[in-house]
């Protein structure tokens, strides 16, 4: 378990990387001096709160997981009622305090982010500020109905949550690369990017990584 753990750490830290590296294309450059590719981002300010995010966020959603695990096995009369209630109490509260300590690293992950496009969640865009909004409020119902001890309610509250969340990062992309991307008359894109069959080979790499995923995540 303790190795399973580490690596796991490892793989969150690297994904953490490999974001905020995505998002500062002034630093890509710095990839010459560290050709074996193993670099870490340390040096970002949105690095930390961005990994326990992403570390918080999984023992929730593992919390959840424990929770469902409990009552399909009561269901199921695989474990005996008092076991399957106690392991689904337990999974909702690593779901309800997970929450919020991850509510508290976002947080810090948003005063992270550079000045423009931390204001674009404070009012400057309606959509942005309408997406935190919505985010902090499903948190907030989740861990309410995971205290109540509503699991169908916490499951079908949390993927939402998740899911505006995914379009919150999607802002703060646009946002973070939009001085990289100059749009250019349409003949001259055609000169500069030529994609006459369109992205049809990264789709299938992508699908393809996404199978094999999968199942080794089954396995």
């Amino acid at each position: 378990l303790q190795a399973i753990i580490s690596r796991l750490r490892f793989t969150m830290a690297l994904l953490a990387t490999n974001r905020t590296r995505a998002l500062r294309p002034e630093y890509w450059e710095l990839w010459k001096e560290a050709p074996n590719g193993i670099m870490m981002n340390f040096g970002d300010p949105s690095f930390l709160p961005r990994y326990l995010h992403l570390v918080t966020a999984s023992l929730a959603v593992g919390g959840l997981v424990l929770a469902i695990r409990g009552w399909w096995k009561k269901d199921r009369q695989k474990l005996d009622p008092q076991s399957a209630d106690a392991q689904k109490r337990e999974g909702l509260a690593w779901f309800r305090y997970a929450s919020m300590v991850q509510a508290a690293i976002g947080v810090w992950f948003l005063l992270s982010l550079p000045a423009e496009v931390r204001a674009l969640f404070l009012g400057k865009s309606l959509i942005a500020t309408a997406a935190l909004a919505l985010a902090l409020t499903g948190i907030l119902i989740a861990m309410v109905t995971s205290f109540r001890g509503y699991l169908l309610a916490t499951c079908l509250i949390a993927p939402g949550v998740v899911f505006i969340m995914v379009c919150m990062r999607d802002i703060v992309r646009d946002a973070m690369l939009a001085p990289y991307i100059t749009p250019a008359p349409a003949s001259v894109a055609e000169n500069l990017l030529p994609l006459p069959h369109g992205q049809t080979g990264g789709l299938v790499l992508f699908l393809g990584c996404t199978a094999l995923a999968i199942v080794a995540i089954v396995y």
